[in-house]
């Protein structure tokens, strides 16, 4: 069963449309002069689903622990590959001690640093399921 949940959180990381690379900066290069650097960022966050998954599964009241939904990220990656300013923009969570673990957990990963001098801002959902 535990498969089974994580092949569709997995379904749903893939799926997103809304996965977007942004500039913070207006004067910048655009995001396409990275290559693949989005799909490197999207690899991280899947590494990390054990860790994300154990946020909701320890701090979700009992009421919500089938919780089926979506969380919205939004993130800054500077160029040495440090996240900051994580906020959960929308979620179906109501926990605030589930969402604040999600932001930490977020906050901690190590991403891939790329050269172009400025901070570049990651709309990620993440899909969950712990039926």
């Amino acid at each position: 069963m535990k498969v089974v949940k994580y092949l569709f959180f997995l379904i749903i990381l893939a799926s997103c449309s809304g996965f977007e690379l942004g500039r913070t900066r207006s004067k910048t290069k655009s995001i396409g002069e990275l290559p693949n650097y989005g799909e490197k960022v999207r690899q991280r966050i899947i590494d990390n689903v054990p860790n994300l998954r154990f946020c909701l599964e320890k701090f979700l009241p009992p009421m919500d622990s089938n919780f089926q939904g979506t969380v919205n990220f939004r993130f800054f990656i500077n160029s040495h590959g440090m996240v900051k300013n994580v906020a959960v923009t929308s979620a179906q969570l109501r926990s605030l001690k589930a969402k604040g673990c999600l932001v930490k957990t977020i906050t901690t990963l190590e991403m891939p640093k790329h050269n172009k001098g400025q901070d570049f801002q990651v709309n990620q959902p993440l899909g969950f399921s712990l039926q």
